[in-house]
């Protein structure tokens, strides 16, 4: 390992030779260690300290920006969903709308992360968005100010006889979040009137080990949730499930699609091992299973993230093939491809638009009767 080391850093030297032109330690410096853990495997990575401070950031569930999420379909920029009465949702923007540009630059074929840099910016500050939505012929710009954004983890609504629970993310503030909404869900329907809950994990793609635990714990009363194994696939640890039941035993349907992973399906597969769920939608994604340990490196200089486990059901499966639905369903108009405004209706939990809702919803009740 030293006389690596040795021939490493002669080679690190004569890449900042005048012969071979001007070099800049730290670029070079950054390159190699990005280089280095990106060979160890697929998912481990070194972490700019930018990239650091804004995945402490998203963790805790607040940041700087407009108000909206976005994917990535083919080179479009799509908005995934305005934020619920951030300034982008007032500004009129909606699920499916394209980001053409940022403050005048083409996004097409930057990566994702570069574009969320652009979006975000100082408190205060203001950022144009050129938007090209499904009806109109020509982009248009919008102006918005960016503003401290609160991501909520978790939402809920009341449907009739039935709670709806979505989940965005699991991150530290999950669990409480999880458990309140359980809790104005059932004082607002009342016991005996409440079937069960809907939990919606689509487009969740996981995210803490202990938020994903603790939140599985609030419906399993006992048994494993989720064991862990280190890379060389020995046992380490297990985790188990604490008594008494958030959800008093109520039925419950989790609803999945091809953008649930990671972390979410764990926690779908944990309680659909239990049958504690019933999973409707389509197969999920199929995660590799592995958990990620963020290592940081000191003041300013990033972090490390190393894979160093790999997850597991009560049952011994792993995520890595995506998990079954109990019930498949596919959007109808469809057939799996998601369609600029498919899925909107599904962001506020609206079950009169939302077909895989109202789905989800029937599987319940009959399960009841």
């Amino acid at each position: 390992a030293y006389d690596a080391l040795g021939y490493f850093g002669d080679l690190f030297e004569r890449s900042l030779s005048k012969e071979a032109g001007t070099g800049n330690n730290e670029t070079l410096m950054m390159a190699a260690i990005a280089q280095m853990v990106a060979a160890l495997d697929p998912l481990s990575s070194y972490i700019s300290a930018k990239e650091f401070r804004d995945l402490q950031v998203q963790t805790r569930g607040s940041f700087g920006a407009p108000g909206l999420e976005i994917a990535k379909q083919g080179e479009a920029i799509r908005v995934a969903r305005p934020i619920r009465g951030s300034q982008a949702e007032k500004a009129g923007l909606m699920c499916g709308d394209v980001i053409t540009a940022v403050d005048g630059i083409n996004v097409a074929q930057l990566e994702l992360n570069r574009v969320v840099e652009k979006l975000r910016g100082p408190v205060g500050s203001k950022v144009t968005l050129s938007i090209l939505a499904p009806g109109r012929p020509r982009p248009f710009d919008v102006t918005i100010e960016r503003k401290v954004v609160y991501t909520p983890l978790v939402e809920y609504s009341v449907q009739g006889d039935i709670g709806y629970v979505r989940i965005w993310r699991f991150a530290e503030q999950t669990k409480d979040q999880l458990q309140q909404a359980l809790a104005v869900i059932k004082a607002q329907t009342g016991t005996a009137r409440l079937k069960g809950y809907v939990v919606d994990l689509r487009d969740n793609t996981g995210g803490l080990l202990d938020a994903i635990i603790d939140a599985a714990d609030l419906f399993l009363d006992r048994g494993e949730i989720v064991s862990v194994r280190g890379r060389d696939g020995a046992a380490q640890k297990r985790y188990g499930a604490r008594p008494g039941d958030a959800a008093a035993g109520k039925p419950i349907v989790l609803l999945v699609n091809g953008r649930t992973a990671s972390g979410a399906e764990m926690f779908a597969a944990s309680l659909q091992d239990h049958r504690r769920a019933r999973i409707v939608g389509t197969r999920t994604h199929g995660d590799a299973g592995t958990i990620q340990t963020i290592i940081p490196l000191g003041a300013g200089n990033g972090a490390l993230r190393l894979t160093t486990e790999r997850m597991y059901s009560p049952r011994g499966r792993s995520i890595a093939g995506g998990i079954a639905p109990d019930f498949e369903y596919v959007h109808p108009a469809s057939a799996g491809i998601a369609d600029a405004r498919e899925g909107c209706q599904s962001a506020g939990g609206d079950i009169a638009g939302d077909v895989q809702l109202q789905y989800a919803a029937k599987v319940l009740r009959d399960n009841v009767r």
